[in-house]
C-alpha cells in the first residue's frame, strides 16, 4: 500500500507558488517536496506543528481536497485553527469510521487528494493499514 502511494500520485505538480507564499522556510520546504512525493514524512516537535498546517492550507489553496488529521479533539481543534479553517482537520477514529471528514468516493476510497497525518508514529500496524488502504490511487 505504501508502494502504491508512492509511485501513484502526479510526480512535480506546480505548487510553486504555494511554496513561495509559505510562512517559513521549513513550510516551504514541505510543500516542495509534497509536490514531487506521494508520501512524504515530517518530523519535529510541536514547534513543526505549523508546517503541516501550512501544506493543508497551500493544498486547499490549490483546489486540492486535503484535510489533517490528528488523534484526539484536542489535537484536531488546534489543527484545524492553525489552518484558519475549521473542516481542515478531524480525528483519525472519526475519519475511518466515516462519523468525520469528506466521506468515500464511488471506489470505497477517502475522497481526499492529500491526507496530512500528525503524530503518526502512534498509529499500530492495523491503523495503518487500514488507513493506508482507505487513500485512492494518486493521493498524496
Amino acid at each position: 500500500g505504501l508502494a502504491r502511494l508512492m509511485n501513484g500520485c502526479e510526480k512535480g505538480a506546480d505548487w510553486t507558488a504555494a511554496a513561495a507564499a509559505a510562512p517559513s522556510p521549513s513550510a516551504a520546504e514541505l510543500i516542495r517536496t509534497t509536490a514531487t512525493a506521494g508520501l512524504v514524512v515530517h518530523s519535529g516537535g510541536e514547534a513543526a506543528r505549523a508546517e503541516p498546517a501550512a501544506l493543508i492550507a497551500a493544498a486547499r489553496g490549490l483546489g486540492r481536497r486535503a484535510l489533517g488529521a490528528a488523534h484526539s479533539a484536542d489535537g484536531r481543534r488546534r489543527l484545524a485553527g492553525a489552518v484558519g479553517a475549521p473542516d481542515a482537520a478531524v480525528t483519525l477514529a472519526g475519519l475511518l469510521s466515516g462519523a468525520e471528514g469528506p466521506g468515500r468516493d464511488e471506489d470505497g476510497a477517502l475522497a481526499l487528494d492529500l491526507l496530512v497525518v500528525l503524530d503518526a508514529p502512534q498509529l499500530d500496524v492495523e491503523g495503518a493499514a487500514v488507513l493506508v488502504e482507505a487513500l485512492a490511487d494518486g493521493a498524496r
